[in-house]
């Protein structure tokens, strides 16, 4: 079960990231619950709710993160309220920040929906990250796992599970292509 909350401008429709990687991860035989911007009044709540459940994997986008003042509160209210959760972190924020990294257990490069449910599924099983297959330390000794940088290694393309995410947007974003030019 992965709690995968994330964080985007007020009034902005979720990206294609969060619908992808639950797809996945429910086709692997996993939960997931979303949350975009737990630490907002009008979300805090049910992100405690979902931590008192205590999952196994939460995961935390750092797309255009790129402070670890804004990805610092989420962690610390994940290690205090389940501190037996695994943090995942994804997305440029950890990728490229040694201080963001530092707070979590695991940082995933590039697109993580073909490896989150295989890190979920290792963990199912009583194994540490340490003992997974491609997990490495980097040279500030955070642990890394590399996605994909396209869709190699992933068996099947699905369709994104737009159930995650919150339709009250009126739109949703349409995504040709993933990552910068």
């Amino acid at each position: 079960w992965s709690v995968l909350p994330f964080k985007t401008p007020a009034g902005t429709p979720p990206h294609l990231a969060l619908p992808l990687l639950s797809a996945h991860a429910k086709r692997a035989g996993h939960s997931v619950e979303s949350i975009i911007g737990p630490l907002l009044p009008w979300n805090r709540r049910r992100f405690r709710r979902l931590l008192a459940r205590k999952p196994r994997v939460v995961g935390i986008s750092t797309v255009a993160l790129f402070h670890t003042s804004a990805v610092e509160p989420i962690c610390r209210e994940v290690r205090t309220l389940s501190p037996a959760s695994i943090i995942v972190l994804g997305g440029h924020g950890a990728q490229d920040y040694a201080e963001t990294r530092a707070l979590g257990d695991l940082t995933v490069t590039l697109h993580g929906e073909g490896v989150l449910p295989r890190v979920v599924s290792h963990l199912k099983t009583g194994k540490d990250l340490d003992s997974l297959e491609g997990v490495s330390r980097g040279q500030d000794g955070a642990r890394m796992l590399a996605g994909a940088v396209r869709y190699e290694g992933i068996e099947e393309i699905l369709y994104p599970d737009w159930t995650v995410a919150p339709h009250g947007y009126g739109r949703y974003p349409i995504e040709a292509s993933r990552g910068c030019r």
